[in-house]
């Protein structure tokens, strides 16, 4: 048990100084008075960030790493990347008005009007939900379990009214968390961002007719309809309705 409790220590360390070095390279970034100043530290700053995202793999965490790599692809002018990166920090941070606003700020930079998705049935009958995280819903889920769990115990012991009141309430609202963690997992699309402009193609091959004649632009949302690991190629659906293949790499999935 030490062993591991020392191991755990030095990783947090190790991460904790990786991460800080990082933010130290960001600065300097911002600081610095000539181009090439700045983009040798954004990119210091950059790697370093990258590193800790493959290394620690924060999909659970609180959204803060996703946003400063945001940050970081926004200064060297990848806003693709940066918009990409900004919306995996949404999923962690829903109710962060600084990534909303970084979010606005790139679409009107590339010049995306980012259309607001009507609310589904799930949306609308678990509303509280939308606007926790994922790693929040289980959080409260877990808490709200337990809740009901020592409730119900007790009340076995002894047959109090508020005790059975307790155990009945927040077994509900364990479900309602449940249900909407389905909802989540299983009831939602899983989207992307386009990195570099792509002819969207009737199937998988360059050699078959286009969608459209204009290329889906970069920083444009699309959803994943079918992948297939073997394949180069994914299909995706757009906001305007067009369905059809593009390739792997022009694509990153949140």
């Amino acid at each position: 048990m030490g062993l591991l409790v020392a191991l755990m220590v030095v990783v947090f360390k190790s991460s904790h100084y990786e991460l800080e070095e990082a933010n130290n390279f960001y600065f300097e970034g911002e600081k610095a008075t000539t181009v090439a100043e700045k983009k040798a530290a954004f990119n210091h700053a950059l790697t370093l960030y990258l590193s800790a995202e493959q290394e620690y793999s924060p999909k659970f965490g609180d959204g803060k790493l996703y946003f400063n790599i945001g940050n970081t692809y926004f200064q060297l002018g990848e806003y693709p990347l940066a918009l990409f990166y900004y919306k995996r920090a949404q999923q962690l941070m829903p109710r962060s008005e600084m990534v909303q606003e970084s979010i606005e700020q790139v679409n009107e930079i590339l010049q995306l009007k980012e259309e607001a998705s009507q609310p589904t049935f799930w949306q609308k009958t678990f509303t509280p939900m939308v606007r926790f995280s994922v790693p929040e819903e289980l959080q409260l889920f877990a808490l709200s379990g337990i809740i009901a769990l020592i409730a119900a115990s007790c009340y076995l012991w002894m047959p109090h009214p508020l005790l059975k009141q307790t155990k009945t309430i927040f077994v509900f609202i364990s479900v309602i968390l449940l249900l909407g963690l389905a909802r989540a997992h299983y009831m939602t699309p899983i989207q992307g961002v386009i990195i570099h402009a792509v002819e969207m193609r009737r199937s998988d091959s360059k050699e078959s007719a286009k969608v459209s004649g204009v290329p889906i632009p970069p920083g444009t949302t699309v959803n994943l309809i079918d992948i297939e690991k073997k394949s180069s190629w994914v299909k995706v659906s757009t906001s305007d309705g067009d369905l059809g293949y593009i390739p792997k790499d022009s694509v990153r999935f949140l």
